[in-house]
This record gives C-alpha cells, sequence and structure tokens, in this order.
C-alpha cells in the first residue's frame, strides 16, 4: 500500500519541533532518519493528512527499504506507531505524544563516566582469540534495559541487522526478540553477518520463530562456530543428512518435523555419525519395522554411539560379536549319558514301579 494516513495526539497547527526530541533523541539519531521525523511533522500541519510513500521516498531520493528502516527506527524509540492493514501492509502512522516522562538517552543528565560506562555495556568486544563459548551460567538470557536496547538499535550495523530481520519474519521485532537478538550479539558475539545467516537458515526450513533460532544459536556457541563459513559448512552437513533420512525412510509429500530435525541434530552433532551410518540405520528400521520410524532409528544410532562405534567397520564388528553369541546359547548341552537306541523292544512308554509298595504288598499277602 502506497498512501498512509497520518494522524496526531493533539493538534498542530504549525511545524514545532518539541525540544525533547533535540535533547533526547536526535544527536544519537541517523541524521537521514532525523529528516524522515521532522517531515512527518511538517505533513501533520493539516490534521489526519495523506501521505505517499513513493512521493516521500523521491522527496529524499530513498528506496523505500530506506524509508521503511527510517519508520522502524522512531518506532523502536516510541516516538511513532505503524498501523498494518489485514496483509500486513503499512496503512497508518500516528505520531506519539512526548513528554519529559519519556524514556530515552538524555546527555544532559548523564555525566561523563556514566555515559561512557552504558557505552561499553554493549560494545563489541576486540580480541586476539576467539571467545570461549557461552557457560550454563551464561544460556539464561540477562535483561538489557531500554537504554542499552536504544543504543544497541543506533549501530549502523544493528540498525541493518533488525531491518533484514524483520523482513524475513514479516513483522516488527517484540521486545523480548530484540532482547534475544542483543543477546546474540554482544554475549555470545556473533557478528552481525552471522545473525543474519542464521535468521536466513531457520527461515529457509520454515521456521520463524526466535526462540527456535535462539536453540540453533547456542548450538553453535557451543560448537565454537564464529563465522558464516563454519556455519555453512555445519549447516550443509545438516541438510545432507536431512536428505538422506527422509530418503531412506521414504518418507514422501511432508516435511520433517521439529521433534524429527532434533533427532536428526543429535546424530550429526552429538554423536558426530558420519551419513553412511545414519542410513545404515535407516535401512534396518525400514527392514525391521516396514515404517518410517525416527524412534526405532533413534534407539539403534544411540546403541551404537553408546558401543563407541565410529565407522560402518564397527556395526560389521557388532553384528559378529551377536551372531556368535546366539549361536553358543543356541547349541545343545553335551553330556556323558548316552540316550539308549531305539528298538522294537523299547520303542513304547516305558512303565514306572515302586519297588517299596510292591515288596509290601506281597508280605501283607503271605501273612493272610
Amino acid at each position: 500500500m502506497d498512501t498512509i494516513l497520518l494522524k496526531a495526539e493533539q493538534p498542530v497547527s504549525e511545524t514545532s519541533v518539541p525540544n525533547i526530541f533535540i535533547d533526547r533523541y536526535m544527536p544519537s539519531a541517523n541524521g537521514e532518519y532525523v529528516k524522515v521525523y521532522l517531515y512527518l511533522l511538517r505533513l501533520l500541519s493539516q490534521p489526519e493528512a495523506g501521505c505517499s510513500l513513493s512521493q516521500l521516498a523521491d522527496l529524499f531520493e530513498y528506496s523505500m527499504r530506506e524509508l521503511s528502516r527510517a519508520f522502524r527506527y522512531w518506532e523502536r524509540m516510541g516516538l511513532l506507531e505503524m498501523q498494518y492493514n489485514e496483509n500486513n501492509e503499512l496503512c497508518g502512522v500516528t505520531l506519539l505524544k512526548l513528554s519529559d516522562s519519556t524514556s530515552g538517552p538524555d546527555p544532559f543528565s548523564k555525566t561523563p563516566a556514566e555515559t561512557e560506562t552504558s557505552e561499553s555495556t554493549i560494545s563489541v568486544k576486540s580480541v586476539s582469540t576467539p571467545p570461549k563459548a557461552p557457560s550454563s551460567a551464561e544460556t539464561s538470557h540477562r535483561e538489557y534495559s531500554k537504554d542499552e536496547l536504544k543504543n544497541f538499535s543506533n549501530r549502523e550495523d544493528v540498525g541493518e541487522l533488525i531491518f533484514i530481520a524483520e523482513q524475513y519474519l514479516k513483522k516488527p521485532l517484540t521486545h523480548t526478540e530484540l532482547n534475544t537478538f542483543l543477546y546474540w550479539y554482544d554475549t555470545l558475539h556473533f557478528s552481525t553477518e552471522l545473525i543474519v545467516y542464521l535468521v536466513e537458515y531457520c527461515v529457509s526450513r520454515d521456521h520463524r520463530s526466535v526462540r527456535y533460532m535462539d536453540k540453533v544459536a547456542l548450538s553453535w556457541a557451543e560448537a565454537g562456530i564464529r563465522d558464516v563459513d563454519a556455519a555453512k559448512q555445519i549447516s550443509n552437513l545438516y541438510s545432507q543428512a536431512n536428505y538422506a533420512v527422509i530418503k531412506a525412510l521414504g518418507i514422501k509429500g511432508r516435511n520433517l518435523v521439529e521433534l524429527e530435525t532434533a533427532m536428526i541434530e543429535r546424530w550429526t552433532k552429538e554423536y558426530h555419525f558420519s551419513l553412511d551410518i545414519i542410513t545404515e540405520a535407516c535401512n534396518r528400521t525400514i527392514t525391521a519395522t516396514h515404517q518410517p520410524s525416527f524412534e526405532y532409528a533413534d534407539k539403534i544410532l544411540t546403541n551404537w554411539h553408546n558401543a563407541n562405534v565410529k565407522e560402518l567397520a564397527d556395526i560389521e564388528r557388532l553384528d559378529s560379536n551377536f551372531k556368535k553369541a546366539k549361536r553358543s546359547v543356541e547349541r545343545p548341552v553335551h553330556t556323558n549319558i548316552s540316550k539308549p537306541a531305539i528298538n522294537r523292544f523299547n520303542n513304547f512308554s516305558q512303565r514306572t514301579y515302586d519297588y517299596d509298595q510292591l515288596e509290601q504288598q506281597m508280605l501283607n499277602r503271605n501273612r493272610n
């Protein structure tokens, strides 16, 4: 939708710029974003004025992408609110009323020491060795303050990252989602390029949940992945494993569900099995169950992992040992007592007698 409706929470008869905007928001904002906000104020000289996005973009010689980025920036800063129609298209913008209580970075209320501490909190650390993987304590995400989130968003590269992520997700990031992105950037030390690839990787597999992306990010961090090339290597192996499993189990007409992909991820990343071992387990699953059972294949691969299987030769060794053990159990036990030969004299059911009882009967008969 090209035309949007502009509204203000208070009547505007002239272009007036609030001092709080100049004091708190303008110093840290991108100059291009400031021009967009000022022009929106100008357009509001007529209440509920209409505005063509394409005309606004032509005025400043922006692309529609750059214009949308400016809108989203001021929305994150709490200066405007965007409305969308049922097709998730931008249809309206409301400039919110600013007051002294509005939160935001105020350069006149901070001492130099406080400003320096705030900036160092979200700075990208430059180290000569790769940062260590997060400990179990670090995997519990910290909650960043509003000022930290705003300062984080003010970075040029991070602003680009947020814009791209919102395009992939087809919606603005919530406060919680933005907090998660900051955790990847500030605590896991992921570059913006790696985070963009992370989002692209998950969305291409129909996973648009930031919670799911967070699980992938943590697994990458534990594996020591710090650049896009390393992420592509492990994701390519994972994709090949998915295809190999789908083919071996004969799955057709549907995508793998999250539980199934989690099993494949365990087989490749935790068990470190090659594709030929995973395929062998799937083949045995079909032979035994005649259906694509991930649970059955998982039991096979877990047993092989516990038996320290590293290659197909190890599986052959386990099979050989199992067959030998089975034959030893089925082999009859030999004794020194030989069975009598079967002939016409003993080829019938033998009678059994109680000789003590017979002797007593004979004695009783003689007494009578």
